[in-house]
């Protein structure tokens, strides 16, 4: 399709219209007169004979007549000759604009004038100073791209300023060095988190209400490429990349949730990866802490006119802060990461701008980790303990990536995305998964060690051998196989119509992705204290989940005399089929979803912004070992009607952020899918149950201010979140999270109040911060008053401090839960686990 007639200005402009794109005029000779078409000065009438030529009439070029001898000014109406050296150009209003801020940013007034990167001959260019560089040595925005179609939100983006959106930056994951997922995200309001092992291996995030249950609610990215293990057929996201690898986070809710997907309900989640340096650049980052938790990080990378790549290894390790009753095996993790990136793009000078970019990754892991906790009362006197029979779980994935990306500009008015990628992850956890007595589930056993159930309590902990079939422990393996695979392209024009300025976006994306399920569990006996197998096996689950999507949206953005309205659609079309031996199921979902955005700028750093959109979260379709004793009906996707508004107050230059939404989540059919780390049995594993009718609300607050005191900043920053949540009809469900469910109920796992507080003190070549997060007690299940089991409210307390030695060498450490507060943060699937207790790090970063 063509381009809209206020995006004339691509091609064929004249002088007098917007010249972006334009070749500059041809420069004069020294010591010639100026060229027959170029005024000698911007917005002054062209000479006599030049608007004959603009008639269509021919002339030659006119003579300037020097000045008399002694007189300093020219007749009246005529400019001054140029000097021999001086440049003319073409240039507009909006042109002046242009060069005084490419200017202001040490380009030359040639790069300016163009509207783009090119040779010049000036400061910035390959001047008389920098001829021996070579060619190659270009300015770092020949090499930088744009990123505006689906990463790198900036605060003017048309198409997103009606959602709620916050980033966080480098300079902002650099000043606190957090390893842990959980601990990131919990600094942007609306975010929930459930921790599990103390590391954040497997995030639980959610957002506005959303279950964070293996963060399956939610739409994960990477760069914008959706990096889940099988995001459409089973969404609980296993992998999670490593926050050490990042350099930014971005989190979307509201109506721009709709550019993302298949998750449109809560939000997404963007993790920015390192890009490829614009000159030969490298770092590491080496750490070690408490219970030998170490890390090295290494990256380096180069680039010239033509292509560029870039190397980063990462290393991360610990030896686990628990201890496991009658064994020397440490309860830590391994994890390696691998990634290499290379582009080739064509003149960055050129108009139209292409670069093709390769991404390649390997990741792995080996962690001890379990599901087995304890009881209240073990936990009470030594929350870092681990019964004897976890002492064997043991999880181990591998992942590779591939990612092709194709870019095309066309000035600076059209760009277009394109992704071709597939990633593999194979996983085998072995873990504890239950009595021979299926009836004692171990949860119930754990939160009620007494009477029948002390039998099995005592064999959990190695102190009794186990007696009978009944009491033996079988081990499960996990075995899964992922792939998930796909294209994509968004592509996004911007022009002005007088004074309107337009953006639309559209995006399409292909994906198919599945997962293999090989289920064994293998019978052990407990003798003194150890796990004996027995020899006996069994596969309980053998099926495939399969998922096929196309997904499109549009969005058009109009922003005029401060008011920014931002309408869209999404369409997602998605067929799932499950196959277990000779059984197979299968359906296909379209759901429409339309979104509006609204923005009225009240003063320059000063807004109101609301949303309203259609939410949507896909079927998850999966079959058990047995079919159902009665036929059940297709299960339906969970959709919902969102809504938010608020005001907003930025001021990124001088470090104000003052932010207040409300938002309202009204479900229409609240769904859950079932998993392992929920509670569920292999039964029903990964099978959808629905909740019917929900309403959740809420409110989030931002305020950050920097204040100056000399030489030294003072950075403060608070986040406040309330959500409240109600379940609109009463019933009995197969999810363990919900159970029996009265009318009023509210969600589980969804704290009431949660809220953080910043403070630092900073220098130029030194600085520090205390960051203390509070938690609400969290629903274990849904109820309603003081009913029910409650996790515990905390407040955690974190100090970090950085020291900028030299300019290529910087020494930080970070102290974590300086109070050695251990609440109970879950009980799910099977028992009480803690968070991390009091750790200490320490660090040196270099440059190269």
């Amino acid at each position: 399709a063509g381009a809209p007639d206020g995006d004339a200005g691509l091609e064929g402009e004249t002088p007098s219209e917007d010249a972006e794109g334009d070749a500059p005029a041809e420069e004069p000779v020294e010591g010639d007169a100026p060229a027959e078409d170029v005024p000698a000065e911007v917005g002054e009438a062209p000479a006599e004979g030049e608007q004959d030529e603009a008639a269509g009439e021919p002339s030659e070029a006119p003579v300037e007549e020097p000045p008399p001898a002694g007189d300093d000014e020219p007749p009246p109406g005529q400019d001054p000759p140029p000097a021999e050296d001086e440049e003319l150009f073409v240039l507009t209003e909006e042109e002046l604009e242009e060069i005084e801020e490419a200017e202001a940013e040490g380009a030359s007034l040639e790069e300016a004038a163009a509207g783009e990167a090119g040779e010049a001959e000036g400061d910035a260019g390959a001047g008389d100073e920098d001829e021996d560089e070579g060619e190659d040595d270009v300015d770092e925005e020949d090499l930088t791209l744009r990123e505006v179609v689906v990463v790198g939100y900036q605060e003017e983006d048309l198409l997103r300023l009606g959602g709620s959106a916050q980033t966080l930056g480098q300079e902002q994951l650099e000043q606190l060095e957090y390893d842990d997922p959980h601990s990131v995200l919990l600094q942007v309001p609306g975010v929930y988190v459930r921790t599990e092992d103390g590391f954040g291996l497997r995030p639980n995030i959610g957002l506005r209400g959303g279950n964070p249950e293996r963060s399956k609610k939610i739409t994960l990215m990477e760069d914008g490429v959706l990096f889940g293990p099988a995001p459409y057929a089973a969404p609980a996201a296993y992998y999670f990349p490593l926050m050490t690898r990042m350099v930014g986070v971005e989190v979307f809710k509201g109506p721009s949730a709709l550019l993302y997907g298949p998750q449109t309900i809560g939000g997404a989640l963007n993790l920015l990866s390192r890009t490829i340096p614009t000159r030969p650049e490298g770092g590491m980052d080496l750490s070690w802490g408490l219970y030998n938790t170490r890390k090295l990080h290494l990256h380096y990378g180069a680039s010239n006119r033509w292509g560029g790549f870039l190397f980063e290894a990462l290393d991360v390790a610990s030896d686990g802060f628990k201890e496991i009753d009658s064994s020397n095996r440490d309860t830590g993790f391994h994890r390696s990461d691998f990634m290499l990136r290379g582009f080739l793009q064509t003149d960055p000078d050129e108009r139209l701008y292409q670069r093709l970019e390769l991404k390649l990754g390997f990741q792995r892991e080996r962690s001890n980790e379990t599901y087995l906790g304890l009881s209240d009362a073990d936990f009470e006197a030594d929350p870092n303990r681990r019964y004897a029979a976890s002492a064997d779980d043991r999880m181990k994935w591998w992942r590779t990536q591939v990612q092709l990306t194709w870019r095309l500009e066309l000035g600076e008015r059209f760009q277009m995305v394109t992704d071709v990628y597939r990633h593999d992850l194979e996983r085998s956890w072995l873990r504890f998964n239950r009595f021979g007595d299926q009836s004692q589930t171990p949860r119930e056993v754990l939160l009620s060690p007494t009477g029948v159930r002390a039998v099995f309590y005592d064999v959990l902990r190695g102190v009794e051998d186990s007696a009978s079939a009944e009491e033996n422990i079988w081990l499960i393996d996990n075995a899964r196989r992922f792939v998930s695979q796909g294209g994509q392209t968004r592509a996004r024009l911007h022009f002005e119509t007088g004074v309107v300025d337009h953006d639309i976006e559209v995006g399409l994306r292909f994906h198919q992705d599945e997962v293999r399920r090989e289920h064994t569990e293998y019978e052990h006996l407990m003798r003194s204290g150890e796990l004996v197998p027995t020899g006996d096996s069994n596969l309980v689950t053998d099926n495939l989940s399969w998922a096929f999507a196309f997904a499109g949206y549009l969005t058009y953005g109009i922003e005029v005399a401060g008011l920014t309205l931002s309408p869209g659609v999404r369409t997602e079309v998605v067929k799932t089929r499950g196959e277990s031996g000779d059984r197979e199921v299968s359906q296909v979902d379209a759901m429409v979803l339309p979104g509006l955005g609204a923005n009225y700028r009240i003063a320059e750093h000063l807004s109101v912004l609301a949303g309203v959109h259609r939410g949507f979260s896909p079927v998850s379709l999966s079959i058990g070992p047995t079919e159902p004793a009665e036929p059940e009906a297709a299960p339906q996707p969970e959709t919902s009607i969102s809504y938010e508004a608020g005001v907003r107050y930025q001021d990124g230059e001088r470090g104000r952020h003052l932010e207040l939404v409300g938002f309202v989540n009204d479900y229409q059919n609240l769904t859950g899918t079932c998993t392992f780390s929920s509670g569920c049995t292999s039964g029903v594993l990964d099978r959808q149950f629905e909740g019917g009718e929900v309403l959740v609300w809420g409110v989030e607050a931002v305020a950050s201010w920097t204040f100056e005191a000399g030489d030294f900043a003072i950075p403060l920053r608070l986040t406040y979140t309330y959500t409240g949540s109600r379940f609109q009809s009463s019933f009995s469900s197969g999810d363990p999270t919900w159970g029996d469910v009265r009318e009023g109920d509210a969600l589980p796992y969804v704290p009431e109040h949660q809220g953080q507080l910043q403070a630092g003190l900073e220098h130029e070549v030194a600085g520090g911060r205390v960051v203390a997060t509070y938690v609400g007690e969290m629903r274990e299940e849904a109820g309603q008053g003081d009913e029910g089991v409650f996790t515990d409210d905390y407040v955690m307390v974190d100090v970090v401090a950085w020291w900028q030695t030299t300019e290529r060498l910087r020494v930080y450490t970070r102290a974590e839960n300086v109070l050695n507060q251990q609440p109970i943060a879950s009980r799910r699937p099977f028992g009480a686990r803690p968070t991390r207790p009091f750790t200490v790090y320490a660090g040196v970063k270099v440059d190269f």
